[in-house]
């Protein structure tokens, strides 16, 4: 249909060309002929340069009814070539290529003449055709060769656009008329020559058929050509040197139609035989066997033999082969060797240079100045096995001779470290115990001392190895043969097995120590018991013991199974990374308290070792052990104790931190809380009771003073008086209740505001005092003719009788003989009495 397509726009856009043409000059004009337009249009357009593009529209016109639906004598339609010569037009100029045949066919009315005019004019295009109009669209350049294009004339657009058209139309075409560059005809590609004659439609046929492509190679098929070529010129293309002669005279004549059966590969019957060292691309050197004798010809094979000095040299042949190979013995435990004790010696393909390493004739294969070097390592198990071993499904045959080899082949040269241990051992060994009853450390690489076996003395059996002294140190064996550097791990003192004791490990020169000696130590059969020996490490174990601090530190030597029951009596001290001073007991005595000493002053505890402690308890009981808390210091240095609330929990463990913490258990002095006189005074007062006993402390503490019997003395020593000291008697909550202020008032006197400050009084108000609440009404003195008593109106009289001086209270009050405590009348007043006495007075 992209076809049809195709050429329907060819047609429509010739006719649309000139009808568009035509339409616009009439529309323009009538009279305006291609020639006014152009000069080059008479070379174009020929007979219709001259026409007036009105007239080329009318016969045009005229030129279609004429000729639509209407074939000549040989059935063929108005074409595109009868177009061009009825108006003398040079295709060549008009389009700059000249057409061809197949083109000038092609109708050009008869796709507007209904279905049937769109079948009769498929039925006139050559599918030839298709392909020259794309030569028409590059400039020119054919995209097919003249011969397709002759093979696709010979086929109409209908044919194609039939079922199976493209496979009938294309049958004749090949993959090498397409693109015959990608094809040689020389002879140098026998495989890539037969596809090229592969034909294009049988192998479009098969592919959209679904047909498998392997079959298509079968006589008859798409790549029946493919068939016709020897695997062996095949193969050629892909592979080379020696695997090539194998490849080759395995398949021999064989086509490669030859090993497709049932349009699958089959090759079984021409590779069964085929060895692997060719397929690895691995050599073998051929024997000149003339001067060689028979060893042995039997199960299909003859065995040659020469001797050069000591060494044998061997060749094997198998009975259908003209050539005879390299071989080396594989038995060494016995004398009577068939053929399968000879295995073919395969050589690596790269070769060294003579001169460049030290020859080994007898190991390597030399070919002048070629020296190849034998196939080593897992190779030398797999290089002679066949295909039909491989494929055969004898697994057992497989692994008996990966079982022969030793790990030092399978690894080939020296080896060191883990498999240095196993490399006189062979696969088979191994598989059978080796592994199992080897030790962790060998597998880690660590090594052990060993020592002199005939200078082990004290050799004793203790289940399951042998131990000794050597140079008086201990060793150890497991067969009392061969002999290694130990140590006792038990401290215990009990008879000790081998549980108790463990080779001493090394990596390199350094001892293994912790969890990985304690590894080390296993044997890989023991490995199942891993979580017991997991469950018993330390954390000294496992992590290096200098990095410790805090918790783990402290638990150190715990085995892991036991460190959730550890925590809990773990002190939270160490777990803040606080430390313990450790203490002699030289000088201190005990005194009754278990795990406790005392030197009369300072106090020890004893935890696992002794260290420095201090009596935590204030209340008067009987103390125990608990009530000694171990000193903690933040660093090293031992000199700043830890305190307040970290100083109250470091002598916690995990489990009862949350009880020591309940406010009951806590008070202000055990969280370093202080500073004042009211948190002073509450230091040893559980937080619980803190509010109950701050309501019942007098004001005296609050304001700093100290109770000496009953009464108060201030930072000096100074009694306190006046206000103060009656303040001071009163409680908190005496105070903050409505009556305390009030109770304090109604007592307070004169003397009380004075002494406390609250009311200061020069010395001559005191002296004016003095003499208004005078009492001694007996003491009187005569001066003039007036005699003065001790009162305020006869100072009054006594100044104005010196009014030419200033007469001082003092100097009137001094003439008077007092009795004692006249002074302090008025300061034992209370105010309300003092004031009602001073108001009468006056």
């Amino acid at each position: 249909m992209k076809v049809l397509a195709f050429f329907l726009g060819m047609l429509f856009g010739i006719i649309f060309v000139f009808g568009a043409v035509a339409l616009g000059g009439y529309l323009l004009v009538t009279k305006v002929t291609p020639n006014d337009i152009s000069g080059e249009a008479e070379s174009i357009f020929g007979d219709l340069a001259d026409m007036s593009l009105l007239d080329i529209c009318k016969d045009l016109a005229a030129l279609y009814a004429q000729k639509i639906g209407v074939a000549d004598t040989n059935g063929k339609y108005y074409s595109v070539g009868e177009f061009l010569t009825h108006y003398n037009i040079d295709a060549e100029k008009a389009f700059g290529v000249k057409l061809t045949q197949d083109v000038l066919d092609i109708p050009l009315f008869e796709f507007f003449n209904g279905q049937q005019g769109t079948a009769n004019a498929l039925s006139q295009i050559k599918v030839s055709a298709v392909t020259s109009l794309y030569t028409i669209i590059a400039g020119g350049n054919p995209i097919v060769s003249a011969t397709v294009s002759e093979k696709l004339s010979q086929y109409s657009l209908t044919q194609l656009l039939a079922e199976d058209g493209v496979a009938t139309v294309l049958q004749d075409v090949t993959l090498a008329d397409l693109s015959p560059n990608s094809f040689p005809q020389d002879g140098t590609d026998a495989l890539m020559t037969a596809v090229g004659e592969t034909s294009v439609g049988k192998l479009y046929g098969a592919i959209s058929s679904s047909q498998s492509l392997l079959g298509q190679v079968q006589t008859g098929g798409a790549l029946e050509s493919v068939g016709k070529v020897s695997v062996s010129a095949a193969l050629s293309q892909v592979v080379g040197g020696e695997a090539y002669d194998m490849l080759a005279s395995v398949f021999e004549d064989a086509k490669v139609a030859d090993i497709v059966v049932d349009d699958k590969l089959n090759v079984d019957q021409y590779t069964n035989q085929l060895r692997l060292g060719s397929i690895l691309g691995c050599i073998r050197q051929e024997i000149d066997i003339t001067n060689y004798t028979v060893a042995y010809d039997g199960d299909g094979y003859a065995i040659y033999s020469l001797k050069e000095g000591d060494t044998y040299y061997f060749a094997k042949k198998e009975d259908d082969s003209q050539k005879a190979y390299r071989a080396q013995l594989i038995c060494n435990d016995h004398y009577s060797h068939t053929a399968q004790c000879f295995d073919y010696a395969w050589f690596n393909a790269s070769y060294r240079a003579e001169g460049d390493h030290e020859c080994h004739p007898e190991s390597e294969y030399v070919d002048g100045a070629r020296h190849y070097l034998p196939v080593n390592g897992v190779y030398t198990a797999l290089v002679n096995l066949t295909l039909q071993e491989i494929t055969g499904g004898d697994v057992q045959h497989i692994i008996d001779k990966f079982g022969t080899l030793t790990i030092g082949e399978i690894v080939g040269g020296e080896v060191s470290g883990v498999l240095a241990q196993f490399s006189d051992m062979t696969i088979g060994e191994l598989l059978d115990g080796g592994i199992e009853n080897s030790y962790v450390g060998v597998l880690l690489g660590y090594n052990r001392t060993q020592v002199d076996a005939d200078a082990v003395t004290d050799k004793t059996d203790i289940g399951g190895a042998y131990i000794g002294l050597y140079n008086g140190g201990t060793v150890m064996s497991d067969d009392g043969e061969t002999w290694y550097e130990a140590s006792l791990t038990c401290d215990q003192s009990h008879s000790h097995g081998r549980a108790c004791y463990a080779y001493q490990w090394k990596n390199g020169n350094q001892l293994v120590e912790g969890m990985f000696a304690k590894l080390a130590d296993k044997k890989v059969n023991e490995l199942n018991t891993l979580d017991d020996v997991i469950q018993n490490l330390t954390i000294a174990d496992v992590l290096d013991e200098e990095s410790l601090s805090g918790i783990l530190l402290q638990l150190k030597d715990v085995p892991l199974k036991d460190i959730s029951q550890q925590v809990n009596s773990l002190y939270i001290g160490s777990a803040l990374n606080y430390l313990r001073k450790e203490a002699s007991a030289d000088g201190y005595a005990e005194f009754g308290v278990e795990n406790v000493l005392t030197n009369g002053e300072k106090f020890i505890r004893y935890d696992e070792k002794w260290y420095e402690a201090y009596l935590d308890c204030t209340e008067q009981h009987a103390h125990t052990e608990q009530c000694y808390a171990f000193t903690w210091y933040t660093d090293d240095t031992y000199l700043t104790r830890v305190e307040g609330i970290e100083g109250l929990v470091v002598n916690c463990t995990i489990s009862n931190v949350g009880e020591k913490l309940q406010p009951q258990n806590l008070t202000l002095a055990k969280l370093g809380i202080g500073g004042n006189t009211i948190l002073d005074a509450l230091q040893d007062v559980p937080l619980s009771d803190i509010g109950k006993e701050l309501n019942s402390l007098e004001v005296g503490v609050v304001l700093g003073y100290t109770k000496s019997g009953t009464d108060w003395l201030d930072a000096g020593g100074n009694v306190v008086l006046g206000i103060n000291g009656k303040m001071a008697n009163l409680t908190v909550a005496e105070l903050s209740s409505g009556d305390g202020i009030t109770a304090v008032t109604q007592t307070l006197t004169m003397g009380d505001l004075t002494e406390s400050g609250m009311v200061q009084l020069s010395k001559e108000n005191t002296y004016k005092l003095n003499v208004i609440f005078c009492t001694d009404d007996n003491s009187q003195f005569t001066e003039g003719l007036i005699t003065y008593g001790c009162n305020v109106v006869d100072y009054i009289i006594y100044c104005n009788a010196h009014s030419d001086r200033d007469v001082s209270a003092e100097e009137f009050y001094n003439m008077f003989d007092h009795a004692d405590g006249c002074q302090s009348t008025w300061q034992d007043m209370l105010m309300k009495d003092f004031v009602n006495t001073l108001l009468s007075a006056f």
